[in-house]
């Protein structure tokens, strides 16, 4: 068994030569849409094994796989699509396909989006768009009148990734190699979630939260004031220290309003780090206003001794009653020869 994935309340189960077939078929049915070695695709959409057989299907065509998260913007979306350079796009259902079907125009490099799940879609028509099991039946009518296809097609990239090096790729990487933001979503609210229930399960008096962050806040399912006011409500304190440039605009923008008022609504503090010597000087505060005094317990191993003094008695009282018995033998002695 390769997979397990629950649907409507049952397991469903995927063997190893099931997911092999699922794979090929998809690659095999890229192929006739003219992947080539080298091509992207963006895959939106929840953890199904459809993004699985996906992404290794690109993989077998010498291609690259591009994540983008179901809950993300329209503007997140046209951005990783036109920045990744991806022809091809598999959106996981409905919701996926209109937001790609609405940045048509400025995504003009999309060829075709592959939607996984077609539920509520019987009546469009627009040429972008196909259907996942369409695009495996395809790749499998191919594997029945080429068998050898796939097997060519991945013997033949292994044999030029041993042999070859993608130097323009190495040169691009390089040249994007700059320090920025590691992407565009922060959970910032979600974090305080999590802390709020790891408090939940521990039995510590003092609760104190101290969270480092840019504060914009882009990805959460609870926004970070009203997980503030939870945090609050459980006597949960959060410091919150702030990094980055606050004149900064867009993703790297510093949302300093809405981290003081999570420090303001918990009853902690706000700082903001500049540079890392400021960190330090920081976290030395926080150690100085978040002191408390906590019950130790000091554990000596205790020794008995009290058997030396007893043998010790013990063994004087033998020596004097040894000597009593000297004694009397000797006036006994003494006695008979007078």
């Amino acid at each position: 068994m390769a997979i397990r994935e629950k649907e409507f309340g049952i397991w469903q189960s995927t063997t190893w030569k099931s997911y092999f077939e699922n794979v090929r078929d998809f690659a095999l049915g890229l192929h006739q849409l003219c992947f080539k070695r080298g091509n992207n695709l963006a895959y939106a959409g929840d953890k199904r094994p459809q993004g699985l057989y996906a992404e290794l299907a690109v993989q077998a065509l010498g291609g690259a796989v591009v994540g983008i998260y179901p809950d993300s913007h329209l503007e997140q979306v046209e951005y990783i699509i036109n920045h990744s350079d991806s022809i091809f796009l598999v959106a996981g259902d409905q919701e996926q396909a209109d937001k790609v079907l609405e940045l048509k125009s400025t995504c003009p490099k999309v060829k075709k989006v592959i939607v996984d799940d077609p539920k509520g879609m019987r009546h469009y028509d627009d040429p972008l768009l196909a259907f996942f099991k369409d695009i495996q039946a395809s790749g499998r009518r191919l594997a029945e009148t080429q068998p050898q296809l796939f097997d060519e097609a991945r013997m033949g990239l292994e044999r030029i990734r041993r042999h070859t090096q993608d130097l323009d790729a190495s040169r691009i990487l390089l040249e994007e190699t700059t320090v920025r933001m590691a992407g565009p979503r922060t959970a910032f609210g979600d974090a305080i979630g999590l802390g709020i229930t790891l408090f939940e399960q521990s039995e510590v008096e003092e609760r104190v939260i101290i969270a480092l962050t840019d504060g914009n806040d882009t990805g959460s399912r609870v926004p970070p004031a009203e997980a503030a006011k939870i945090a609050n409500d459980n006597g949960i304190t959060i410091h919150v220290i702030g990094v980055g440039d606050p004149e900064a605009v867009g993703e790297e923008k510093l949302d300093e309003a809405a981290l003081r008022g999570v420090a303001s609504t918990t009853g902690g503090r706000y700082f903001h780090a500049a540079d890392r010597d400021q960190l330090q000087e920081i976290y030395t505060e926080l150690d100085r206003i978040d002191t408390r005094e906590v019950e130790t317990a000091t554990y000596r191993p205790r020794i008995d001794l009290f058997h030396w003094p007893l043998a010790a008695f013990l063994a004087l009282g033998l020596l004097y009653h040894v000597g009593l018995l000297l004694r009397r033998a000797s006036n006994r002695q003494q006695a008979t020869h007078g």
